[in-house]
């Protein structure tokens, strides 16, 4: 079916210079003498302004006359000075986005017979459009086309094309006439996203293949590489030719979109004004796909070759963001600029980028910086993502999230990418908790201790120093030494660093309250593990922040570029470098700050005990799980299904599979490395393992298994640390029969997260340390976080109450208490935090009970964005006098609004609606007594996910839990919910019984 195409105006980027001419703009006479009315609405589109304008020019203005810079000596207008008969300009918003604005006439300013669009700083103006007359606005012309600073351009219909001022060749089109931007004469252009007419801007023209140095080549076959969001067998392509175009028996007229069937990884032929080309379409199965397009000129370069030329270049941008469901979402760029070292120079570039608003893509969080990542020299195009997503896993605090991507700019195929978190700083960014701005007080004064982040790098620069043979630069706070607090934060962030280095070098006593040990332990077998090239040296980062008791220290966190690892590159190492067996840290110099955790005793034993608990069982369940695409790490196999589809387009679009051989490792063949567990013996294979480096399934098969035989040699490395596993047993039943027993805890069948706090074994006053602490609680059963808070602001412990409460007010219960540290604020609340995915009619319910001076009044709220909350209707309750010492369920299974069912994050708080008590007076009578009690907080619902195959508790993990709760429902003592069900049958036999018991315990002795 031919669609008639829907014009979206082009409009040439207007660049700030210093030097303003006169206008030269023609103006229609107004022949009417009624003027436009109120309700008239214009619009004035430049929609490629902004990538140079300063932030001093951010302002925009209408004017209600004809005159222009022209009427004013060719000077710009003061808008303090001038004068009003002339220039009476009123501001307006940039409401459609993009540079395209919108003004709607008043009752006060209806009768003006023409108006103009201005730009300008808070006090000075200067017009970048024609005029547009209400005699243009009667015919039907009602949109203002800006094409330069000096008022050039054109009035027409908004949405068709504008009459232009300044002749074109007879051979180009009309430029008006294109659907987006980027559009060139005589091309194809295929759309990324099947039947959506609207969308202007995942538009991939045809290319032909890049060359060996990375530039596009002018001949041989052309190719659509289609994004995952494309339907898998229809396809929207539109012609710029001036003539109708043949692909295969299906015309596309000229300037027109036709939607036709396709076939993936075939090849078409295309006929155009008798002359014929073959045309091969393949599509990607990535998570995601990011459009980014400018069409401006940069000093006479496209976008692409503007910020290619130096990573410093920067500009603005539209965008679209295309995901596997389908979903698009089109946005705005404030800033695209180069990012990388080394791998700057490569063909094949990375670029930050710095969306307007923060994006969600694929299921990330929501941030606003995110680095999109070439992966050039890593054939794999998977080492980043695994090994983030394995740091993830094991604990590293801050992990960037990621996802395959296909990335293209103005319409051209750029290859197979990563998009990624970038680390930064704020609400909107990777590291959330932290502002940037925490260095100085509000009265100008530095405070003791401050939260920072910085990284150790060869190629530090702006606020960075050098010292104990290290280069370091600072992330965050990112200021300059003309900041106010600059001397102060600099000596600050210094001598932590180095009392950091010192304590780690020289093993000081204080070592445990100078870093986090398990971070520093964490990071250095994450950098063993992987071999990563860069340890110590490159992109090393840490962050100072609070402990769980509120003292700073620094943690090794978050990872990054780990593109030259997993044995990708050659020649470090002592000749083992590229084989997965040998120490590697320790060959990298006696000042390497990698190098000092692998040779701290205490960092060092708790490597060892951490590659056991926490390492093992995460690189098992990557390596040698099957279709397992549940949390933050998937199988190896769900990997490779994600990217191959993408990795083939890059290669085929030129992309080389082994760019620089005289630098990365062979990977054609590889002596495989095992471990058993159960004899405790090393072995490598005799015989070498053979891939076929031309295909993209032989790279990535080489990648795995290498990291399959250096997880074997890391094991033989820490063998001293393993401790088996104790064989799990059923827990012995009471002899005496006249002793009552408490009844063992059941989860409902539809419980998706739970918190149930066992009062067995426990004492008053003892904190409920095992679950978590004031910064939040983890969940006894599912994944969910429970943080509490007195005043709405500060996190509060749990402890257990003095025993006083339920029907016989002798159980302790979780109390959260008012002290003098922690008294009672206006709004304290309890608040729970879980993964909406994939599961829908969802219930909460909460048990709570308190003293006489805790708050009475209570209600139910949601977010699905942490930070914005919704009432709950009907969710309101009073705690009274008479239940209060009874743990009462006053929120029981509330249907939670339907904008929750499938949302990633979804938080639930319970605050209070007053500051009256139990007992009828006020928190702020007494602020620091009393006590509120809260437990069974129960997320209840239909769930489609599958989780981790063995982990029976839902918490991410297969531990002897897993195998205990599994032998009780065997023997009939406790039944399982439906997502427990759907991880129990542990060996794939249709069945839960016994078998899968040891199938688990196996699992966790190592004998599978």
């Amino acid at each position: 079916m031919i669609k008639k195409p829907v014009a979206i105006i082009l409009s040439v980027m207007m660049i700030v210079t210093s030097m303003f001419t006169a206008s030269s703009a023609v103006f229609a006479e107004t022949t009417s003498t009624d003027g436009f009315k109120s309700g008239d609405t214009v619009y004035f589109d430049c929609s490629s302004c902004g990538d140079n304008w300063t932030s001093a020019y951010a302002t925009e203005y209408i004017n209600f006359t004809e005159y222009s810079k022209a009427d004013n000596d060719g000077k710009n207008v003061s808008i303090n000075t001038a004068d009003k008969t002339k220039y009476n300009p009123v501001k307006v918003t940039n409401d459609l986005g993009n540079y395209k604005f919108s003004y709607t006439f008043t009752n006060e300013t209806a009768g003006a017979k023409a108006i103009r669009f201005w730009r300008g700083s808070s006090d000075t103006l200067w017009n970048n459009s024609p005029v547009l007359t209400y005699e243009d606005f009667a015919k039907g012309n009602n949109c203002v086309f800006a094409t330069d600073l000096e008022g050039n351009g054109s009035v027409g219909k908004y949405g068709e094309k504008p009459t232009e001022t300044k002749p074109t060749e007879p051979s180009q089109p009309s430029t008006g006439e294109y659907k987006f931007s980027y559009a060139k004469a005589n091309n194809l252009y295929v759309h990324g996203v099947t039947a959506n007419e609207n969308e202007t801007e995942a538009w991939q023209v045809w290319q032909h293949k890049y060359d060996e140095k990375g530039k596009l080549t002018d001949s041989g076959d052309y190719y659509f590489f289609l994004p995952s969001s494309t339907d898998k067998s229809k396809i929207d392509i539109y012609n710029t030719f001036s003539s109708t175009v043949k692909i295969g028996n299906v015309e596309i007229p000229s300037k027109s979109t036709v939607t036709m069937n396709y076939t993936p990884n075939s090849k078409y032929t295309v006929t155009v004004n008798s002359t014929s080309y073959t045309l091969n379409i393949m599509r990607s199965g990535a998570e995601c796909a990011v459009y980014v397009n400018n069409a401006a000129s940069f000093n006479g370069q496209d976008l692409l070759s503007y910020l290619s030329a130096d990573k410093s270049n920067n500009a603005k941008a539209t965008a679209a963001v295309t995901e596997s469901n389908g979903k698009i979402t089109d946005t705005s760029i404030k800033k695209v600029k180069g990012r990388g070292n080394t791998s700057w120079a490569k063909s094949k570039k990375s670029f930050n980028l710095n969306f307007d608003s923060a994006l969600s893509v694929a299921g990330m969080e929501k941030t606003k910086k995110y680095s999109i990542v070439a992966n050039y020299q890593d054939d794999s195009l998977s080492r980043n993502r695994f090994l983030y997503d394995l740091g993830d896993q094991v604990g590293i605090p801050y992990n960037s999230d990621s996802r395959y991507a296909d990335f293209y700019m103005n319409g051209v195929y750029l290859g197979s990418y990563q998009l990624c978190q970038k680390i930064d700083v704020g609400t909107d960014n990777l590291i959330s908790d932290m502002t940037g701005e925490e260095y100085i007080n509000e009265d100008g004064t530095t405070p003791t201790d401050f939260p920072f982040v910085i990284k150790i790098d060869g190629a530090a620069e702006g606020f960075a120093f050098y010292t104990c043979g290290q280069n370091v630069e600072v992330v965050s706070p990112d200021i300059t030494s003309s900041d106010k607090g600059y001397t102060n934060a600099y000596n600050y962030i210094k001598a932590k660093f180095e009392k950091m280095y010192n304590a780690v070098k020289n093993n000081h006593e204080d070592l445990a309250d100078v870093i986090d040990v398990d971070s520093f332990a964490r990071m250095y077998l994450l950098n063993e593990y992987c071999k990563n090239w860069d340890a110590g040296v490159s992109s090393f980062y840490f962050v100072n922040k609070k402990d769980a008791n509120g003292n700073y220290k620094l943690y090794a966190a978050p990872t990054w570029d780990y593109d030259n690892s997993l044995g990708n590159a050659a020649g470090f190492g002592g000749g083992t470098y590229t084989k997965p067996e040998g120490s590697y840290i320790s060959t990298k110099g006696d000042r390497n700050m990698c190098t000092l955790m692998y040779k701290n005793p205490v960092i060092k034993k708790r490597s060892g005990e951490l590659w056991y608990k926490d390492f093992v069982p995460a690189i098992e369940y990557l390596f040698k799980g099957q279709n397992i695409s549940f949390g933050e790490l998937y199988s190896s196999d769900v990997y490779y299904n994600l990217v191959k589809d993408s990795a083939e387009m890059n290669y085929t679009s030129g992309r080389l599979l082994n760019p620089e051989p005289q630098w990365l490792a062979d990977h054609s063949t590889l002596y495989k490395l095992s471990f058993d567990y159960k004899t405790k013996t090393y072995t490598k294979s005799t015989t070498a393992t053979k891939y076929d480096t031309n295909t993209f399934k032989g790279v990535y098969d080489y990648m795995v298994d290498w990291a399959i035989s250096r997880a074997a040699y890391m094991s033989n490395m820490f063998i001293d640390y393993y401790v088996e596993p104790v064989k799990p047993t059923d827990p012995t039943e009471p002899t005496d029969p006249t002793k009552p027993t408490k009844p063992e805890h059941q989860v409902g069948e539809n419980t998706i997260s739970e918190f149930y706090f066992d009062n067995t074994g426990k004492n008053t006053g003892d904190k409920l340390e095992e679950y978590g602490d004031k910064s939040g609680y983890k969940a006894t059963f599912g994944q969910a976080d429970l943080f509490l808070s007195m005043d709405g602001k500060n996190g509060r412990a749990l402890e257990w109450s003095d025993a006083e409460y339920g029907k016989d007010s002798d159980e302790i219960v979780p109390v959260m208490s008012a002290g003098k540290k922690n008294p009672w604020g206006e709004t304290p609340y309890i608040q729970t935090t879980f993964d909406g995915t994939d599961c829908k009619d969802l219930t909460f319910s909460i048990s709570m009970g308190g003293s006489s001076k805790a708050p009475a009044n209570w209600k139910m709220q949601y977010s699905i964005d942490g930070t914005n909350f919704t009432d709950i209707s009907n969710s309101n309750f009073t705690i009274t006098s008479d239940n209060r010492k009874i743990l009462t369920n006053y929120i029981n299974k509330v249907k939670l609004p339907e904008d929750c069912n499938g949302a990633k994050s979804v938080t639930i708080r319970i605050i209070a609606t007053s500051t009256t008590t139990i007992a009828g007076g006020s928190t702020s009578d007494n602020p620091t007594g009393g006590e509120i009690a809260v437990n069974n907080i129960v997320i209840e619902g239909k769930s489609t996910r599958r989780g981790l195959i063995g982990d029976l508790n839902l918490d991410g993990k297969i531990t002897v839990q897993d195998a205990t709760i599994l032998q009780k429902y065997t023997v009939k003592r406790l039944t399982l919910t439906d997502a427990q069900k759907a991880v129990a049958d542990v060996n794939n036999d249709g069945k839960i019984n016994i078998k899968d018991c040891s199938a688990i315990q196996k699992m966790l002795v190592r004998i599978s």
